[in-house]
């Protein structure tokens, strides 16, 4: 039983070390002096968190929102982004945690329809569901850092907008899961909990659309940007030009 507990404390550093890893490279610290304590104690407050939200089966729901609120607080202390980069950034790793669990169970799903409750807590599957659960939230993780790293550089209402699609986005992925997790899965049909994880796959595939489609409007943005600012200074370089040659005529 020991082992179990402390396989489950390992998995929740690791998972919590992938979140943090995120968040310290798509913000900037207000102190990078104190880089190593706060990544630290980052990961040792989530993991406590998590890990006392799982031995006490705590709902879902209230899971995800307790550590969003953490981390809302840690990155509202320790960063200095913009209001909008630090609450969508403190967005992904809900997302990570989310996708990770719903892709997992689809795998079980598929593997053993008729045995579930093995890939649960304290179940004889549950290391297998773990390390597919880590596996998916470091290629998350990997995904999440190049996606929009600094979403200050968009209009002021696309950036807004991108905020509250996220966070609706967040809400909406969190109600499916914990309908998924919290099913009676022996009374409800195979037929239907495939459905309902379907549509929770779905949601997924939405989001990333929308962040890889965001990401390439930014970049198309930014390039029209710096592309006004070279027709500006050409300008202003040929009206000077234009002022040295009449300057000199008239000499």
């Amino acid at each position: 039983m020991l082992s179990i507990y402390l396989w489950e404390i390992f998995v929740n550093i690791i998972e919590n070390t992938i979140v943090a890893y995120l968040l310290f490279h798509r913000l900037t610290l207000r102190n990078s002096k104190y880089y190593i304590a706060l990544f630290t104690s980052f990961v040792l407050f989530s993991s406590i968190l998590v890990s006392y939200c799982n031995f006490y089966q705590i709902n879902t729901t209230a899971t995800l929102l307790a550590l969003f609120l953490f981390r809302m607080i840690f990155i509202f202390l320790c960063f200095r982004n913009t209001f909008s980069e630090k609450t969508f950034t403190c967005c992904l790793p809900s997302f990570m945690s989310i996708f990770a669990d719903q892709i997992t169970y689809t795998i079980a799903l598929i593997v053993s329809a008729s045995n579930l409750s093995s890939f649960d807590f304290l179940g004889d599957n549950r290391v297998v569901s773990t390390l597919l659960f880590l596996l998916f939230i470091f290629l998350f993780m990997i995904a999440f850092l190049h996606i929009l790293n600094d979403i200050s550089s968009l209009p002021k209402k696309f950036d807004v907008f991108v905020v509250i699609t996220t966070v609706i986005a967040l809400f909406v992925s969190t109600f499916f899961l914990n309908i998924i997790v919290e099913l009676d899965t022996d009374k409800l049909p195979m037929k239907y909990r495939i459905q309902l994880n379907s549509i929770s796959i779905f949601i997924l595939f939405v989001f990333l659309a929308m962040l890889f489609l965001i990401q390439i409007i930014s970049k198309s943005y930014q390039e029209n940007i710096k592309l006004a600012e070279q027709i500006h200074m050409y300008e202003k370089n040929r009206e000077r030009s234009k002022t040295i040659l009449q300057s000199a005529k008239s000499l």
